[in-house]
């Protein structure tokens, strides 16, 4: 069973992932993509940071910890699909594609806290 201790840690693993990939990337001379997985830990960043303080206001407790995190992350869903939808209607792909790999990685965080205090994770 998931807990709020290991969601945690698993963020924390992830941005560090993003840290040392996006240092790879750019010892590589592969900027552009560098820059996308340092975007791609900005989210795991600042989201895990949200989770840590929806945990400690559900008392550490699977259920109200992952409703507070919900909450307070689902409305990052629709601002970055409208961002994506009006960067493509401009012709922007960069801004496009971040917004899309912004939102990818939301959508690999929910999954994950979605499983909090589930068997099977």
């Amino acid at each position: 069973m998931t807990t709020t201790g290991d969601l945690i840690l698993w963020f924390d693993e992830r941005l560090e992932a993003s840290r040392e990939r996006a240092a790879w990337l750019r010892a590589d001379s592969r900027g552009d993509d560098a820059v996308l997985e340092s975007v791609r830990g900005n989210v795991f960043r600042m989201f895990g940071a949200m989770f840590q303080v929806a945990a400690r206001l559900g008392e550490n407790e699977p259920e109200p910890s992952r409703l507070l995190f919900m909450d307070r992350a689902e409305p990052f869903t629709a601002k970055w699909a409208d961002a994506r939808e009006k960067a493509e209607t401009h012709g922007d792909a960069k801004t496009a594609v971040t917004e899309r790999l912004k939102s990818d990685t939301l959508a690999e965080i929910f999954a994950r806290v979605d499983a909090l205090g589930r068997d099977g994770t």
